[in-house]
């Protein structure tokens, strides 16, 4: 799993440097590095279906080309979603909301 940062939030402490050229060379790495997004990505079904049984978020193609969104169990036994539809591509359901303590 990638670490994840945001580099407009990390504090870096001249004192944690021997020289103040190591100093600006992290400042600067951080600066140039992305912030990384937890936000999960669609994952096309043509690049590849879920490798456990399970329930998963899906768009849905229809005939006409009309795209939606829907919940659908994968059976990763049968190899197939539990309604036959065009499913193209898939999401993992996410984790439950955590309250913090």
């Amino acid at each position: 799993m990638p670490r994840l940062i945001d580099a407009y939030k990390v504090r870096i402490d001249r004192d944690d440097y021997d020289t103040y050229s190591d100093y600006i060379t992290a400042l600067d790495a951080v600066r140039e590095a992305p912030t990384v997004s937890i936000e999960p990505q669609w994952i096309p079904c043509s690049v590849r279906l879920p490798k456990k049984t399970g329930l998963y978020y899906v768009t849905i193609r229809d005939e006409d080309g009309t795209k939606y969104t829907s919940c659908m169990y994968y059976y990763i036994n049968l190899a197939r979603w539990e309604v036959n539809v065009n499913v193209i591509a898939w999401i993992p359901e996410p984790e439950p909301y955590k309250e913090e303590e």
